[in-house]
């Protein structure tokens, strides 16, 4: 015997066929309780609908910059594991081969571009975007851990405040403590309590 679960589960996924099935009597025997079960399920099943298509969006609309000179697999691995469905661009400034391979055979990255000489941070990021076909870029360097959740929250502030260029996340080092990164500076008493 199929429990609730599993005939929700087979119930058709979209939004105008969850739509018409609340808008049915619900099948006679079951009891309200089962009932109330198959409803919230297929409004799990529109909501994970909906979130998946933003996702997607986002997906598709930012590529990430991240500019290394002799970092560690280690570190960059932390870096990018939380984002492995975004097209990501890496410029190493130190033309570490073996770094490339390492990060390559465990991730997939849209382009790696190994410069022969450190051109320094700015040139690289500006080598970076110049390789950047999406609207939106996201400048991380290899010590950040951000996930989708919070690189969400900056998407989303950017398409809300119509004349908004640039957005950064509330940052914290090592020790739990608030670092500056950017507008009002902290060390003037005008920043976050």
């Amino acid at each position: 015997k199929k429990s609730i679960i599993d005939n929700c589960r087979s119930l058709p996924k979209t939004d105008a066929a969850a739509k018409k099935i609340f808008s049915l009597p619900m099948y006679p025997t079951l009891t309200d309780a089962e009932q109330n079960t198959v409803i919230k399920e297929l409004k799990k099943l529109i909501w994970y609908k909906i979130f998946k298509k933003i996702m997607n969006d986002l997906y598709e609309s930012i590529t990430i910059v991240i500019v290394l000179y002799e970092e560690k697999f280690k570190l960059i691995h932390k870096c990018l594991k939380e984002l492995k469905k975004f097209k990501i661009i890496i410029i190493d400034n130190a033309n570490n081969t073996e770094l490339k391979k390492d990060i390559e055979k465990e991730f997939k990255i849209y382009k790696y571009l190994s410069n022969e000489r450190n051109l320094g941070f700015s040139k690289a990021i500006n080598q970076g975007i110049k390789n950047c076909d999406t609207k939106f870029i996201l400048n991380l360097e290899a010590d950040c851990i951000i996930d989708e959740e919070n690189i969400y929250k900056l998407f989303k502030a950017l398409n809300f405040y119509k004349d908004c260029i640039i957005t950064t996340p509330t940052m914290y080092n090592e020790n739990n403590q608030l670092t500056p990164s950017g507008g009002t500076l902290m060390e003037k008493n005008l920043g976050y309590e």
